[in-house]
C-alpha cells in the first residue's frame, strides 16, 4: 500500500510539475482551511505518539512528536500572518514576508526532527529512565511552543528592524531559489536517506512516505516563484497529504490492537470461567473420593476410643482399630493421588517463550494500578537470554500475581518514593533467573518459612492461596520460587526457570 501511495504521489508531481509556473487565481480562504488541516492532523499525529512515548520511553519517538507539534504550532502564525487572509498585509504586526519566513521554518523543522528520530533508534538505552514519562512530554511541549513564539517574533519583527536594501536582498527570488530552496530539499533528502537505511518498522515505512511527499513538494518550491501558482497548490496538497499518512497508520494500528486486546480479555475470562468449573468439578471429585476413607476413620476413631475405655482396655481391638485407620488414611491418599495424576496428564501446553516478553506483558497489563500508586518500574532485563519451556498463562499468572503483591506492599509506605525494579538474568548456566524486588514494608523473617503454605496470608481479607499456587505452578515447571527480605526495605521473590532443552540442576 506504501509503494502504491508512493507512485501515485510520483505521478501526480509528474503532471503538476510541467505547468507548476502558470499563474493561478488567489484562493485566499483555502490558506486558514489548508492551515487548520495541518494543525489538526499534526497535533493529532503528536498525541499518539506521545501516548507510543509513554509506554516505551523511547527518545526517537518523542523528537519525532515533537517534529509534529512544531508544524501544527506553526500553523497558527502562518496563517494569521498570511497577506489578504485576515488583513492586506497580515496579523501580529507582520509585513509582506513574514508568513513566507514562517513557511520556511517549519519545512526545515520537520526534516530535522525525522533526522533526529532516525539517529537516535539505534541510540536507546538498554534499561527506560525512571523518570515519569509526563514530565518529559511537558517540558517537550513547553519547548515547541517557546521555539515557535521566538521564531514568529523573529520573523514578525524583520521588516521593522532590518534596513530595507538587506530586507530586499532576503526576500528576494534569487536568494529563495539560490539558499532556502535547494537546502530545505537538501534536508528532506536528508530525512528520507536517514529513514531509509534505518527503517524497521510499520511506523518507519510510513514515515517514510511522508518525507518522499515532502521531498517532492520541496522540489516544486525550488522550481516556482512564491505565490499563487498551480505547483504553490500541488506542493500544499502534497503537504495535506503528507500529515494524514502517519495519522491513519497510528489510528488503524490503536484500533487494530485494541480489538485484540478485547478478543484476548473475552478468551482470559472464558478460561477463568472454564478453570471456575474445573476446579468445582475437582472439588467434588476430592470430595466423593475422601468421604468414605474419612467416615470410616472417624467410626474407627470412635471404637478405638471405646475400647480404650474398658477395665482393662482391649489393646488388641485397640491395635486392629489403628490398622484400620492407617489404611483407611493410605486410601484418602490414594484417592488424591489419582485425581493429580488425571488433572497432569498431558499437562498444560508448554512453549519456548521469552522471559523478558512475559515481564514487560505482566507490567503493562497492570500499568494502571502502578500508576494510581505512583510506583515506578525499574528493568534491567538481560538482552538475548535464552527462552524457557513453560506454559504462557500459568507464567503469567505467576508474575501478575507477584507484581501485584509487590505494589500491595509499597502502598502503606509514605516516607520514600515508591520503587519496583525487575531483573532478569542467566542463572548457573541451566536457568533463567527473574527478580521482583520492592521497596515496601518487607517480609516478617519469623514468618518467612511459612510464606508459601498454603492459607497463609498477612493480607487483610486474603484467602493464603496466592503464593502457594504459584509455587505450585512454578515447582511443576521444574523451577524453584524463593522470597528473601530486601536491603534497606522491601522484599525480593526469585523465579528460576529451566532453560528450554536444558535440565536444571536440583
Amino acid at each position: 500500500m506504501a509503494v502504491a501511495v508512493a507512485a501515485i504521489l510520483l505521478a501526480a508531481f509528474a503532471l503538476g510539475l510541467p505547468f507548476a509556473r502558470v499563474q493561478a487565481q488567489p484562493i485566499y480562504p483555502l490558506v486558514p482551511v489548508y492551515a487548520s488541516f495541518l494543525l489538526l492532523n499534526n497535533l493529532a499525529t503528536a498525541t499518539q505518539l506521545l501516548a507510543h512515548y509513554s509506554i516505551s520511553r523511547s527518545r526517537a519517538l518523542l523528537a519525532l512528536a515533537c517534529g509534529y507539534l512544531f508544524t501544527s504550532f506553526l500553523m497558527v502564525p502562518y496563517a494569521l500572518t498570511f497577506p489578504g487572509v485576515f488583513t492586506a498585509t497580515g496579523l501580529l504586526s507582520s509585513g509582506p514576508q513574514t508568513a513566507g519566513m514562517i513557511s520556511l521554518f517549519w519545512h526545515c523543522g520537520f526534516p530535522l526532527m525525522a533526522i533526529a528520530y532516525a539517529l537516535l533508534k539505534d541510540r536507546e538505552p538498554a534499561r527506560p529512565p525512571a523518570a515519569s514519562p509526563q514530565g518529559a512530554i511537558a517540558r517537550s511541549i513547553v519547548i515547541v511552543v517557546l521555539i515557535v513564539c521566538a521564531l514568529t517574533f523573529i520573523a514578525s519583527t524583520r521588516d521593522t528592524v532590518l534596513p530595507d536594501a538587506v530586507q530586499k536582498i532576503l526576500s528576494g527570488n534569487a536568494l529563495y531559489h539560490a539558499v532556502w530552496a535547494p537546502f530545505i530539499f537538501a534536508l528532506n533528502a536528508l530525512a528520507l536517506v536517514a529513514l531509509w537505511r534505518r527503517r524497521r518498522s510499520l511506523l518507519d515505512l510510513w514515515l517514510l512516505l511522508v518525507s518522499w511527499s515532502l521531498l517532492l513538494a520541496s522540489i516544486l518550491m525550488n522550481v516556482i516563484d512564491p505565490g499563487f501558482n498551480v505547483g504553490w497548490y500541488v506542493a500544499r496538497s502534497f503537504e495535506v497529504s503528507s500529515s494524514l499518512f502517519l495519522l491513519l497508520v497510528l489510528l488503524a494500528e490503536s484500533t487494530f490492537i485494541y480489538a485484540n486486546f478485547v478478543v484476548a480479555i473475552g478468551a482470559e475470562r472464558r478460561m477463568r470461567e472454564e478453570q471456575l468449573a474445573t476446579l468445582d468439578a475437582v472439588v467434588g471429585s476430592i470430595a466423593h473420593e475422601i468421604r468414605q476413607p474419612l467416615a470410616s476413620i472417624t467410626a474407627n476413631g470412635s471404637a478405638g476410643l471405646r475400647w480404650l475405655s474398658r477395665t482393662p482396655p482391649d489393646i488388641e481391638e485397640v491395635r486392629a482399630v489403628l490398622k484400620r485407620v492407617v489404611s483407611d488414611g493410605h486410601r484418602a491418599a490414594d484417592a488424591i493421588g489419582s485425581i493429580r495424576a488425571m488433572l497432569r496428564k498431558g499437562g498444560a501446553e508448554q512453549t519456548a517463550l521469552d522471559i523478558n516478553d512475559l515481564v514487560r506483558g505482566a507490567v503493562t497489563l497492570l500499568h494502571g494500578d502502578l500508576v494510581t500508586l505512583q510506583i515506578t518500574v525499574q528493568y534491567d532485563l538481560t538482552a538475548q537470554l535464552p527462552p524457557v519451556r513453560a506454559n504462557r498463562s500459568q507464567i503469567n499468572q505467576v508474575l501478575l500475581n507477584l507484581v501485584k503483591n509487590a505494589a500491595d506492599a509499597m502502598n502503606p509506605i509514605s516516607d520514600r518514593p515508591r520503587r519496583m525494579r525487575i531483573r532478569t538474568a542467566l542463572h548457573d548456566g541451566d536457568g533463567v533467573l527473574v527478580s521482583i524486588e520492592d521497596n515496601g514494608i518487607g517480609i516478617d523473617p519469623q514468618t518467612i518459612d511459612r510464606l508459601f503454605d498454603a492459607f497463609y496470608t498477612t493480607k487483610t481479607g486474603g484467602t493464603g492461596l496466592g503464593l502457594a499456587i504459584c509455587r505450585s505452578i512454578i515447582v511443576s515447571h521444574g523451577g524453584r520460587l524463593t522470597a528473601a527480605p530486601a536491603v534497606p526495605h522491601g522484599s525480593v521473590f526469585n523465579i528460576v526457570l529451566p532453560i528450554d532443552g536444558v535440565p536444571m540442576k536440583a
